[in-house]
């Protein structure tokens, strides 16, 4: 699996899972409640097969409306949502976890593994509150594959 399809499986669960708007890649302007997804630092070593440990952000966004705590309501709940759904312990088969698609991943793992609440975030020339998200994902790949 590609590193970028590993981000759009990522984008397609959160979409699923989540009943917001996941984008990857990240689109021009978007519609809230949204998460928009970022291909974060990735370190990568090779042997037999090569062996991606990326990370990924995410932006997630509420409309602003001048009423913080509706805004907050509204956001944060989402955040329990999101961890429970990339969790190694949700019920069989946990395909989010894994990023399953229709043909063997090569995926070992994609954990959400942090947030950091309570943010403004500007994107596309508007301000939204939400937080930003993170992932580790560990894939195994071979040169040249796709």
């Amino acid at each position: 699996m590609l590193p970028t399809t590993a981000l759009t499986q990522l984008a397609t669960y959160a979409d699923t899972v989540l009943g917001v708007r996941a984008y990857y890649p990240a689109p021009p302007t978007v519609v809230a409640p949204a998460l928009v997804l970022f291909w974060d630092e990735t370190d990568v070593s090779e042997m037999d097969e090569q062996t991606w440990l990326m990370s990924v952000k995410g932006h997630l966004m509420v409309a602003e409306t001048g009423n913080t705590k509706g805004e907050i309501m509204r956001a944060d709940p989402l955040i329990a949502q999101i961890a429970d759904a990339f969790s190694p312990n949700a019920a069989v088969p946990r395909n989010a976890y894994h990023l399953r698609s229709t043909t063997d991943t090569g995926v070992d793992y994609c954990r959400f593994v942090r947030v950091v609440p309570s943010q403004v975030i500007g994107y596309a020339g508007h301000s939204y509150y939400g937080a930003e998200l993170f992932w580790s994902i560990k894939l195994r790949r071979f040169a040249g594959s796709t």
